[in-house]
């Protein structure tokens, strides 16, 4: 099978093109044929100069994969050959007691796809446990598909389950018009909240409002936090969702009301958070993905059209560094895809 591959980093020529050989389902496992992959930050900044980890093995990036199932091995019973489906890179032993009692993300044995030992879905072909595939409507487009995986479950994650989101609650969301982004304003309009988007160009703050949220705020102007503490009416937000990479979070942080929650799937390397700033029955937490529950949850909602994509580009694979500029360059709006031809 064609892939593509990560041998060393320090720039977007990282990636190589290369023949592998074709992977083989183990028990309980499944092959998927890949049709369609999202693009992620994570997967940008394994090229980039500064990359911490150490590339021990040949690494085969890529958290986001949608396909047909191609082979079945023994014991998956759920899944059969010529089956559409979309990929959970979150894979854990699946036997311990945070498995079992649906908290899968925290399991010791937790890793995503693409982003460890873990190949990825930046090939033809990917191999993955028969619990980390969902079936996919017909109303579904693998395009579509691809663009679910980590942003979706990651946003369910952040407001449902950490955030504790009600309805009539005050979110705010930075980036605004990030993956996270915004499947976060979606999902927080599908709740009954009230959302405040943070983007760094007006542009953006447009393209937000058509997603749903209610006002929004340029957080590169001076002094942003105490508009978004004026815009929800003095009091602040009850929960913050932070995707920044950056010094993002802690300036939100200043936004929150008593009793908010924080919660960052990516906090930047610089972020510190000031524990005496928290003495308002405040809570900060991280993220790593999510649970696998919430997949079938959310592919039920795209089949529904109660959520839908936001896709910035559709690339060719051949135009892989193309895909990984737009991310690079700060010019995605939304999540960027690329197909297998």
């Amino acid at each position: 099978m064609r892939a593509i591959v990560v041998r060393e980093t320090g720039s977007l020529d990282a990636l190589v093109f290369e023949d592998l050989p074709d992977p083989e389902p183990s028990t309980g496992e499944v092959v998927v044929k890949v049709s369609a992959l999202g693009v992620n930050g994570g997967d940008v900044n394994q090229t980039q100069p500064g990359e911490r980890r150490t590339l021990r093995q040949l690494r085969v990036m890529g958290g986001d994969a949608a396909g047909i199932v191609s082979a079945v091995g023994t014991g998956a019973s759920s899944i059969e050959v010529g089956q559409r489906v979309v990929v959970n890179p979150g894979v854990s032993c699946g036997v311990c007691v945070r498995c079992l009692s649906g908290r899968d993300n925290t399991c010791a044995a937790y890793s995503l796809m693409g982003y460890g030992t873990l190949n990825g879905g930046y090939a033809e072909y990917v191999v993955v446990p028969e619990a980390n595939v969902v079936r996919l409507p017909d109303e579904v487009s693998f395009v579509e598909a691809a663009t679910i995986p980590i942003v979706w479950i990651t946003a369910w994650h952040m407001l449902y389950d950490i955030g504790r989101l009600e309805p009539g609650d005050t979110v705010l969301v930075e980036p605004a018009g990030s993956g996270v982004g915004t499947a976060a304003i979606q999902l927080a309009r599908m709740a009954g909240a009230r959302v405040i988007a943070a983007a760094g160009s007006q542009w953006k703050l447009d393209r937000v409002e058509e997603l749903g949220a209610d006002t929004g705020v340029d957080y590169t102007d001076e002094g942003w936090p105490g508009k978004v503490r004026e815009l929800a009416d003095g009091r602040g937000v009850d929960v913050v969702i932070d995707a920044s990479r950056g010094a993002a979070f802690d300036a939100a942080i200043g936004t929150m009301a008593m009793g908010g929650r924080a919660v960052t799937a990516a906090p930047g390397e610089g972020s510190t958070v000031e524990v005496r700033r928290l003495f308002r029955d405040q809570t900060v937490s991280a993220v790593l993905m999510g649970r696998k529950s919430s997949l079938p949850q959310i592919v039920n909602h795209f089949r529904s059209g109660r959520l839908r994509p936001v896709i910035h580009a559709i690339y060719p694979i051949a135009e892989i560094k193309k895909a990984h500029e737009d991310l690079l360059e700060r010019r995605a709006f939304g999540k960027v895809v690329m197909t297998w031809e």
